[in-house]
C-alpha cells in the first residue's frame, strides 16, 4: 500500500510518531492535542477517514 507508507514517511519527517497499523490500509499517528490531530488529518488524502481515540493515561486498571 504505497499511499499508506508515504503518509507514514511524511508524518515521521515532521516528528509525528506514526506507523502502519494492521495489514497496511491503516496509519496510526500518536499526537497529544487537537492542533496536532488537525495537522495530521490535513496531511491525509481526502478520501481517507479518521477516528480520534481517547487513551487512558493510567493504562490497564483491574477493579475487583
Amino acid at each position: 500500500m504505497p499511499a499508506t507508507l508515504e503518509m507514514v514517511d511524511r508524518l515521521r519527517a515532521r516528528g509525528v510518531a506514526a506507523a502502519v497499523s494492521g495489514a497496511g490500509p491503516t496509519v496510526i499517528a500518536l499526537v497529544t492535542d487537537e492542533a496536532d490531530s488537525a495537522s495530521v488529518l490535513a496531511d491525509a488524502p481526502e478520501s481517507w477517514g479518521s477516528w480520534a481515540l481517547d487513551v487512558d493515561p493510567r493504562g490497564l486498571v483491574v477493579e475487583v
